[in-house]
């Protein structure tokens, strides 16, 4: 082992190459981890998206459903492309994707990660002025949140 602390027998990473050897204890660790939030976000997302545009099952102004289509589809990019491979990483131990997919995890992971974060300070806007305009916001569809979301 050529860990930072293999003399005093503490499992470590080592990086050789496209290998990624983790030890037992850490590997076990974020794989379960990493299982854990695969499952509860495509679980989460997936009811969100059904319940929203198939049943019509939340009943929020439809600006803030539109916007939490855009956030629950942003968080399905980050499953897909972030926690995925990472997790299939984990599972074989060495790392599977390559180099290609990892410039295109890390630049969906930062165009996602920066439109969440739009897309929830846009819906908190949305919340404010529907409740100092609400007369104005009746007229507001679903359409305009899209296409303010996509803007």
């Amino acid at each position: 082992s050529s860990g930072i602390n293999a003399e005093y027998g503490e499992d470590t990473v080592d990086m050789r190459g496209e290998h990624l050897v983790l030890y037992n204890k850490e590997r076990i660790g974020l794989l379960f981890w990493s299982l854990t939030v695969l499952t509860t976000s495509l679980i989460g997302d997936s009811i969100i998206l059904i319940a929203t545009i198939k049943y019509k099952a939340i009943k929020l102004h439809k600006l803030i459903v539109a916007v939490m289509h855009h956030m629950a589809l942003c968080d399905l990019l980050q499953t897909v492309f972030r926690v995925f491979p990472v997790t299939l990483n984990l599972i074989a131990n060495q790392v599977i994707m390559g180099r290609r997919l990892c410039y295109i995890e890390a630049h969906i992971s930062f165009f996602s990660t920066y439109l969440a974060m739009f897309l929830t300070c846009a819906m908190t806007i949305f919340k404010l002025i529907i409740l100092k305009y609400p007369l104005r916001a009746r007229t507001w569809t679903s359409r305009l949140g899209h296409k303010i979301c996509l803007a």
